[in-house]
């Protein structure tokens, strides 16, 4: 890798597992020695927690916007690789001020202009809100996270309808670099899970990943406790399979 790489992983559909695979690969990124920055703007993701930064001096995403802080003010260090900011409890109080700015799709690109990381990673929330649309226009790479279910599917249709969108409005978005399944080894149990699969592969030829984020206990309990998966158990099956949906990442930046 030559240059700061910019990641979002995106879904219009909630719940698809997007936090928790931006979380595994930042810890995976970070154990691999890449300077990494998680920024959190899904005002209910929970990578921040799952990371251990419980955020008690307040910085977080917003402030870049409310208070046009620079990202060095807000980030919180959770080990000598890895850097985050939380997500935005005040993200419509910041959605406000944004919406009336000037270039206001192009503040966040500005701002990591500042900064140098390997790797930049980008959480955003299920929506088509300014935050969303600034972190998809400031990524060098965007990654599509998906479940085998129908309504995940039509999430991926809609953000990849908006991302056409801004292309035709001749604004600088990257093109999609990857779908990645999440809880295949549970759905794929199910007729409708191997439909879907089908449905993806006709629609998105050649972008869906080989490895997949399989279901895991250890995934679940490590998150919950604020550690890093290969911390909370390193024999576990999940910490190969992460890290393998990491290199494969990689791969394609």
């Amino acid at each position: 890798m030559s240059s700061q790489k910019i990641i979002t992983f995106a879904n219009q559909k909630g719940g698809v597992g997007k936090s928790t695979v931006a979380t595994l690969v930042a810890q995976t990124l970070s154990m691999q020695k890449l300077k990494t920055l998680l920024i959190s703007v899904d005002s209910q993701s929970n990578s921040p927690a799952w990371l251990g930064v419980k955020n008690e001096a307040g910085k977080e995403f917003a402030d870049l916007i409310i208070q046009d802080l620079e990202i060095k003010d807000v980030v919180h260090k959770v080990n000598e690789n890895l850097d985050v900011i939380p997500k935005s409890i005040r993200s419509n109080t910041a959605e406000l001020i944004l919406a009336g700015m000037s270039n206001r799709e192009m503040l966040l690109k500005r701002k990591l202009k500042k900064v140098s990381y390997d790797i930049v990673i980008l959480d955003v929330a299920p929506s088509i809100a300014l935050g969303t649309a600034n972190a998809i226009l400031s990524s060098t790479h965007i990654f599509l996270v998906s479940l085998l279910e129908e309504a995940s599917l039509r999430g991926l249709a809609t953000i990849s309808a908006k991302i056409n969108e801004l292309k035709e409005n001749e604004l600088p978005v990257a093109d999609i670099s990857g779908i990645i399944l999440n809880r295949t080894n549970i759905s794929m149990r199910s007729g409708h899970g191997k439909m879907c699969k089908q449905m993806l592969e006709r629609n998105y030829n050649g972008l869906i990943l080989q490895n997949y984020l399989m279901q895991n206990i250890d995934l679940t309990n490590a998150c919950a406790k604020g550690e890093f998966l290969q911390d909370y158990n390193p024999q576990s099956k999940a910490v190969k399979n992460v890290e393998s949906l990491t290199n494969e990442i990689l791969e394609r930046l």
